[in-house]
């Protein structure tokens, strides 16, 4: 993808690869927008790259209706939304037996759920555009089981399984997937 001009939103931009990821993208021209519930670290990074504040969007992903928001407010900043990146997500370790149920509800939750519905919400201006990409970070959890991860790797095996799928239900137009499995 020719980064040129595009209109590009990290999600989980505050640290880590996001973060990271935002750096370079910074030495682009690009239109890009940055989010993560870290607000004081994203006005930090903002600084940084020289990004100016209303590109700023901080939210909680996964608090849905304020998801949806942010959605909105990044098409009305941008006009259309050329790929959308991300990068936040959480890990969990322990046994099945040692794990409880909110821990599996936390992790479907920001890991599948809260992808889910961004997607979704910013499907029709792909779709009407006839273009968009979303860029995903995973995890190899999603495809194969390892140990003390039960719930980590369900909640990105729904995730690898949705995208996919939506990708080949929406053919019709250049909807863009990739997937990027880190290793656990």
């Amino acid at each position: 993808m020719n980064l040129a001009g595009k209109n590009i939103w990290v999600i989980g931009a505050s640290m880590g690869i996001g973060h990271a990821l935002v750096k370079e993208l910074g030495s682009y021209t690009t239109n890009l927008v940055i989010s993560s519930r870290k607000e004081d670290l994203l006005k930090k990074l903002a600084t940084e790259i020289n990004l100016p504040e209303e590109n700023v969007i901080p939210f909680d992903i996964t608090h849905h209706d304020e998801a949806k928001e942010a959605v909105h407010k990044v098409l009305q900043l941008m006009g259309n939304i050329d790929c959308i990146i991300f990068t936040a997500g959480v890990s969990q370790r322990s046994l099945i037996t040692d794990t409880q149920f909110f821990v599996y509800d936390k992790l479907m939750n920001l890991n599948f759920l809260s992808i889910v519905n961004i997607a979704l919400t910013a499907l029709p201006s792909m779709i009407e555009k006839k273009s968009g990409h979303f860029v995903v970070l995973s995890s190899v959890a999603g495809k194969f089981g390892t140990p003390n991860r039960s719930g980590y790797a369900a909640s990105k095996s729904a995730l690898h399984g949705f995208l996919s799928l939506c990708v080949l239900n929406i053919r019709k137009i250049i909807l863009m997937l990739r997937l990027f499995a880190r290793f656990y």
